[in-house]
């Protein structure tokens, strides 16, 4: 990475949701440079940093994520490879073994 300092350019900016950019906040977009002293940035329209949900368990048969707008918790099953031998009592003793497992930290005794 190269750094530069540039002093005393105007920076024109479309943003999204921001009227003026926050301090200490990253966008992602485009910044064009016009010239010496002027630029254009431009915020990338659906920024793919956001993270929806974060994954906080990934096991064998099922994840859990959590939003973090609300904590909300959400189980996934994994995809299920069902072939001849498919053992059901199993997968659903690994699926529950994994629910506890993931769940253990977030409930309250």
């Amino acid at each position: 990475m190269k750094k530069n300092v540039n002093l005393c350019i105007d920076v024109t900016t479309q943003l999204q949701h921001d009227a003026l950019p926050v301090e200490g906040k990253a966008y992602r977009g485009t910044l064009v440079v016009k010239d010496e002293m002027a630029y254009d940035f431009v915020e990338k329209a659906n920024p793919t940093a956001e993270k929806r949900n974060m994954r906080v368990f990934d096991g064998r048969y099922i994840s859990l994520t959590l939003r973090p707008e609300d904590g909300q918790l959400r189980l996934n099953i994994k995809l299920i490879h069902l072939h001849p031998g498919f053992d059901l009592n199993g997968f659903a003793i690994g699926v529950m073994n994994e629910i506890c497992q993931a769940m253990e930290g977030f409930v309250v005794k």
